[in-house]
């Protein structure tokens, strides 16, 4: 997931929101999500959903949710490994 507004340049790391390392999300985006170019680089952890879908929605970075925490003014990010 993504803002509207946040342009992305494909060629380097996408920043990355997450929460904490326990995450099963920011594991699999430090994991399995670095094997496929341009992987994540992590710009901003939070403990609370309401401060990812904060930051997400002002163009901090991407971030990896759950169906039920997306916004209208989200944007899916569907072909970010293609």
């Amino acid at each position: 997931m993504k803002s509207p507004d946040l342009s992305l340049d494909t060629g380097r790391p996408l920043p990355l929101v997450a929460f904490d390392d326990d995450c099963f999300y920011r594991q699999w985006a430090m994991e399995v999500g670095q094997s496929h170019p341009p992987g994540f680089t992590t710009v901003m952890t939070c403990g609370s959903i309401a401060g990812v879908v904060s930051a997400v929605l002002s163009g901090l970075g991407v971030t990896l949710l759950n169906s039920r925490h997306i916004t209208p003014e989200m944007e899916i990010m569907k072909a970010a490994f293609s």
